[in-house]
Parts: structure tokens; sequence; C-alpha cells
């Protein structure tokens, strides 16, 4: 017997579940709906099926081709205007034949005996046979009132309890004779409930009525929906459940979790990823790919391919694929959120809410309702200069990579680094088949710290060098120009712009890679030749490297190769670390002093000052006191951002002002070249002192750039990376911050009473405006 399959439904009430999908693509255990009708069909002798479609038709067609792997051969048939339930079978006539033929819904879950279902038409003789069942909310259904033999006797159409006459429902699953279709007609919309069916009954044609056991479920509702996979984990449903069974009321396709709390029943699909500590179950389903973290909870709930992060919890709602719920979040009773959502950190998505697919839910969020508009999840973009940071398999993925490397391909040679976890080495080595598959030429190299893959890209004359870096859940991928600075906003916008592109590839001209070894040990070697200094009188000089990591051996091998000795951290030593992947450098000198980041900068300036340089960039925001110092050497000091390209190209040859452990060996080798310590070279500099704040803003943070700079138009100002003013007091810099809606105010002043006095006059000045 050939079957006819309905699949053409939207699941309008499914939504959001089913936006993205036609109804019959839900997943249910990992697998569409559809699929497991077909199980159902194949497993009662039914071989070959036409499929009616409509809604998102390619969707199901790509998905099950013509059948040969669900052993089954399956044709299609898309209407391109409605043509109703019975219509949709008539199209299929060509398909069906001369015999007998069984039409089911691609949308209903169900174990019937069909087998017994076609044996009682065949005795019976009957043109239609229609499936029954016993339904306890006959309410939501069409019921079929039949008599002692079977035979149908009366339709009622979704009554009111009052004109209930039978539980028997009309489940959508019929057996009929090809010659029924004889009487729907061609080109119009037509129904076999409010059409043919009555249009039989009154011609008193063979219609029968069987009652069927077993389990049938419309998954119709979200309701539906949770309770259909929480029926399938109680085994009433009688199916594969496409996992192998562990335990008892266990079912995982994956590695089962070690750490992990699992309360059965619980569904693991394939590729699942359950930290030690998190808890799952009772009646949870965990679909592939899925990562619940440690601390995180799953109960009564389905995560079809999600993220939930530390300590969320999500009870009796369903997480559809590709979404993530932020850290220490709650999704309540009944709630969906949709795919591809981003939920932010310690939000509620409260009960019967309903997140359509790609929204973006700030942290500490109440979502209630249904939120369809507002704020669309974004792509990649960079929250920092020259940086894209995400989290990884969520925001950062092997696509987006793969996309991203497409983009670089126009740079012809791009070098690639990484650290920290498979995870990053997987986002760049799609980072390099994106570049290769667009014609240009990766170099893989061993720098696996920022400054070193930094170095890298100057080393080798680079146009763009790529360094990838994974921490815990989330990944940071640092792009580098020209000369190892970071690359100009415009290369930024088109990196962000690939995202959306069509994909650019030339099989004709694809590139080649290379892997190049030894980076750590030259970018070493550069530090300490950089680090050279006219001699003086010279002296011994110990030095504590605090830090740990490969930028810290490479600062501890670059300060013995210029002849410090290395010691370990005591009273009386200079303490260096260099941090942030090697780009920054902290330190504290002989008398415990801890210098701060805008303290080193200035120190920095007096060894390049004093060492014969009468030309330094710096960056913008950097310290007016090393204006002050360029005075006393008669030098000059530009900025980047503020005095154009010679700046900026200043900037990237002066690697000991952007390079931590390239700062560390050439501070260190003036002390031992002078005799100096660092404390005594810490007294001679500027007295100066700065505070830096982050504003949080309500409102549009280009609104309140603007108004202030309008405002503070009377003071001696400058308008480049940000606003800079001179006030008789100090100088303060105010820019917006890229990721979120913030201001940045830093304040420099001889004491820092003055500079926390300035910074705490302009927050207020910047809260005035934006509350205004």
């Amino acid at each position: 017997m050939k079957a006819i399959i309905m699949a053409g439904g939207e699941g309008t009430r499914l939504r959001p579940i089913s936006a993205n999908k036609p109804k019959p693509m839900v997943e249910l255990l990992d697998r569409p709906v559809l699929e497991h009708i077909l199980e159902l069909l194949k497993k009662h002798g039914v071989g070959s099926a036409c499929l009616t479609l409509k809604y998102l038709p390619q969707m199901i067609t790509d998905y099950f081709g013509g059948g040969e792997r669900f052993g089954m051969h399956l044709e299609f048939r898309t209407e391109t205007e409605a043509l109703g339930t019975a219509g949709g079978v008539l199209n299929c006539a060509d398909f069906i034949g001369d015999e007998d033929f069984i039409v089911i819904s691609g949308d209903c879950v169900c174990d019937f005996d069909l087998g017994a279902l076609m044996d009682f038409h065949a005795r019976k003789k009957a043109e239609v046979t229609l499936a029954l069942y016993s339904h306890p909310e006959p309410c939501e259904y069409g019921l079929v009132v039949t008599g002692e033999d079977g035979r149908v006797t009366r339709f009622i159409e979704k009554p009111a309890w009052d004109h209930v006459l039978t539980d028997q429902i009309n489940t959508g699953i019929y057996v009929m004779r090809p010659s029924v279709l004889k009487e729907i007609p061609k080109g119009e919309p037509y129904d076999f409930g409010k059409d043919l069916f009555p249009r039989l009954l009154s011609a008193r044609r063979g219609m029968y009525g069987y009652g069927a056991s077993g389990y049938w479920c419309d998954v119709g509702s979200i309701g539906a929906y949770i309770k259909c996979c929480q029926d399938m984990l109680r085994g009433e449903i009688k199916a594969d459940m496409g996992a192998a069974p562990v335990r008892e009321g266990v079912w995982s396709a994956a590695a089962m979790p070690e750490g992990a709390v699992i309360v059965p029943p619980v569904y693991i699909g394939a590729g699942a990823v359950i930290d030690k500590g998190a808890e799952i179950g009772p009646f949870a389903v965990i679909g592939a790919s899925s990562v619940i973290a440690a601390g995180a909870a799953v109960r009564h709930a389905v995560v079809n391919g999600a993220v939930v992060n530390e300590n969320a919890a999500v009870t009796g709602a369903v997480v559809c694929r590709g979404a993530s719920i932020g850290r220490g979040s709650e999704v309540r009773e009944g709630a969906v959120v949709g795919d591809n959502c981003l939920v932010g950190d310690n939000c509620v998505v409260a009960a019967n809410a309903r997140l359509w697919p790609d929204r973006q839910i700030a942290s500490g969020t109440l979502v209630t309702g249904s939120v369809s508009n507002g704020l669309l999840r974004g792509g990649l973009s960079f929250t920092k200069p020259g940086t894209v940071c995400g989290e990884l398999g969520v925001t950062v993925t092997a696509e987006a990579c793969l996309r991203l490397g497409e983009a670089a391909g126009d740079f012809k040679r791009v070098g690639i680094g990484w650290r920290g976890g498979e995870g990053a080495r997987v986002m760049a080595e799609a980072f390099g088949c994106g570049v290769c598959a667009a014609g240009g030429d990766i170099i893989r190299h061993d720098g696996n710290f920022l400054s070193c893959a930094s170095y890298a890209g100057q080393a080798f004359t680079l146009p763009l060098t790529l360094f990838v870096e994974e921490q815990k859940d989330d990944v940071s991928i640092s792009f580098f120009g020209e000369g190892g600075g970071r690359i100009a906003r415009d290369i930024e916008r088109k990196f962000e712009a690939a995202l959306s592109e069509p994909h650019k590839t030339s099989p004709r001209l694809t590139g080649s890679a290379t892997t190049v070894m030894g980076v750590v040990d030259a970018y070493v070697s550069a530090a300490a030749r950089a680090a050279q200094v006219p001699s003086g009188s010279g002296g011994a000089l110990t030095v504590a490297v605090a830090g740990k990591g490969t930028e810290n051996r490479a600062l501890k091998s670059a300060l013995a190769l210029i002849g410090c000795e290395i010691s370990d951290r005591k009273n009386g030593l200079i303490v260096m670390e260099a941090s942030g992947g090697g780009m920054t450098l902290t330190a504290a000198d002989e008398e415990g002093y801890h210098l701060t980041d805008d303290q080193l900068r200035v120190l920095s300036a007096f060894v390049e000052f004093s060492c014969g340089a009468r030309e330094l960039a710096v960056p913008y925001d950097a310290p007016a006191a090393i204006d002050a110092l360029a005075g006393d050497f008669d030098a000059a000091v530009l900025r980047v951002g503020r005095d154009g390209r010679q700046a900026a190209d200043l900037y990237l040859k002066q690697t000991a002002l952007r390079d931590g452990v390239f700062a560390g060996v050439r501070l260190c080798a003036f002390l031992k070249s002078r005799g100096e310590t660092l404390s005594g070279l810490r007294r001679k500099m500027p007295k100066f002192s700065s505070m830096t704040r982050e504003i949080a803003l309500k409102g549009d943070r280009g609104a309140v750039m603007r108004l202030m700079t309008s405002r503070c138009a009377g003071m001696a100002s400058e308008l480049a990376s940000g606003l800079r003013l001179d006030t008789d007091r100090g100088c303060v810099y105010i820019s917006p911050l890229r990721e979120r809606s913030a201001l940045k105010i830093r304040t420099e002043s001889m004491s820092e009473e003055i500079a926390e006095e300035l910074c705490a006059e302009f927050e207020r000045r910047a809260r005035e405006i934006d509350k205004g």
C-alpha cells in the first residue's frame, strides 16, 4: 500500500518553535516529527509515499531527498495555491494509481497499528476508513459518531461540551479507495472534513470508523509539544528513541557526563556536552550539540541544540536551536526561546513568554509576553579595536570564521595563530580554509600569545594576521594589519559586512598553507635586540617575573639575554609581568610600589627620550605628562588618531611603546646600563595622577557625546579619537565605549584628589545630559 503524507502545515500555534520551519520538521528527540511518521509507515509495510508540500517545501525535500536514507521511495507535490486536504491528495492521483492508499498527517505523533487499520478497511470493503481515537479533550477536534458495525453516522466539528456525543476524534489518518478521488473537484480548495466526508455521508457511501488503540498526539501547540516529548520519555509512545538506553530511563547518543546529576527520565543527543555540576532531569530532552554548563539545571524541559550557561535554569520550557541562555538566567514554565536567540546574564524569561528567533536580550532583563521585535541578535562585531569577542559555538562559529576568512582572501598572505583549546584551533582553521578558498595563502605560526602574533605579522611583512584565543566558553579573534598594528576601522567594517554577503570562493585559484615554527624564539631575540641602549656605567640587575604563560616565559628569556638575573619574587626586587597576552606590562619597583599603566607609559617615553628619540607617537589617550617630558628634551609628541598617517606609522615602529614584553626588556636594559633603580627613576618622573570611570547610559551615546561636546565648547578642546579637554586643573578625556551604551571618562591632574574631583564633575555632567 502507498501513502499520501500531508506535510504542508505552517504550525502557526506552535510558533516560535516552528517560526523557521514547517510544522512537520519540528524536532522530536533530534528528529523531525515527519521522520517518526516515515518509520511508522515503513514498520507496517508501506514502502512508498508522496508528500504534499506548501510551506517552506525545500526544507523538507532537502532533508528527506528521495527517501533512500530512510528505506523508502519518496515523491513530492508542492502546492502553489491552497488546495485543501482533499485537493492536495487529488494532486497526487498519478502517484496513487489503482490501489487503495493511506493518508496520514506529517505533523502528528502516533504508534497506531496501521496494519490492523488496513485489515479492517479490507474486511469492511469500505471506500473510506477513518482512524478514530478516544481523546479526553474531544472538544478541540472533529468528532465522529459510528454505529455498532463501525459505519460512520455523523460528523460533529469541534463541539461545546453540551454537544459532545462521543469521545472518538478524527485523527486525520484514512485508508481510501482511489475511486473516491473522482468526488473531489480539480483546481479548487476542497477539504476532507468540511467537504468530501459530509458529501459521502449524505450519499450513504461506505465510510467506516476504526477505533485505534495506542498513542496519538497532534503536535499543534507548545503545551502539546512539551507533553509529547515527555510522553516519549515516559515510554507511552512505541517509537525508536534514536539513542541507546545507558541505564533505566536514560537514553544517550553522547558520552555520559561525569560529575553531572542525571535524574531519569532523560534523553541526551549526539555531541551534547554536559559539564560537571550540571543537573539534568527529570523529563529533560537535551538535543544534539547542546551545551549545559556547570551549575545549570534543565528540568521538565526541551533544549534543542542550544547553550545553557553556568547556573542558569530551564524549567518546563523549550529552548530552540542555536539559542544561548546567559549565566544565572531563568527560563520558566511554558516559555519558548526561539532559534538563535541570545539571552543575557541574570535574565528571567517569565512563564509562557515567547522569544521569537534571533532576538537579543540585555543582561538583567525580565522578559514577559511575546517578543517579536526590538533588538535583533547581531553578528560578530568589533567591540574592541581590532578584536571581535563572543561565545564559542554561539556567536563565534566555524561558519562565521569561514566567511571572515573568505573576506580576508583579498589580503593574499594571511598569518594565523591560536591558543587556549581545540575550539580556538577549529575557529582558526576554519578562517584559514576561507582564506584559501578565496585564493589567499595562509602562514600558520607557533606564536601562541597575542603580542607574538603581532610580531609575526611584522616579521613576515604580512598585510593581515589573525590570532584566536579561547578562554572557557568565550573566544576572542584579534586582527593585525601591516607592521603588526591593529587594523583600521574601514577593514573592521569590511569583515563585519562579510557575514551577510554571498560566499566568495575561487575554485581555480585555491591558496596554499605554510607552517612556520620557532616564532616565539625569534620574538625573544627581537625583544632583546630592540632593548639595547647607549652604554653607561652599567651594573647588575635582578628581576622577578611573576606571571605565567608563554608571554612571561618569553619575558624571562629576553631579560636573561640582556644579562639580567631572574629570581623568585622577594622584597627589594623589581617585579614584572606581561599581561593582556603580552600586549601590556605591569610592574612593581624595589620598594613594592605598583606602577599604574599610565606611569609605565611615561617611564617608557622617558627611556626613549633619554636614548635620543626626538619624536614619539603615543595613543590618543596617553598621559599628558608625556608632553611635559617632551618639553624637557626638546622633543615632539604625536598622538595616534589626531596626527594622521605620520603618527600611525611611527607608532608601529616603536614596538616598546605598544608591546608589554618589549617595554619590560627595554626598561630593564636602560636601568642596567645606567645603574639606576626603578624606584629612583619613578621619582624623576613628572608627578601626576589619573582616574578612569565607565558611565552606563540610558540614552543614545552619540547624542550624549554631541551635547557634551557642545557644552564644553568654551574649554580648550580637541576632537579626534574622543573628546579631550584641557582645564586649569588637569586634562579630561571622554569617549563612548564600543561594546555598550556607556562613556569612558579619564582624568589626569597633579594630585589624586583633583583627578577624582574632575572625574566626578564630568560624570555628573554626563548623567545630567543623559537624563535630559
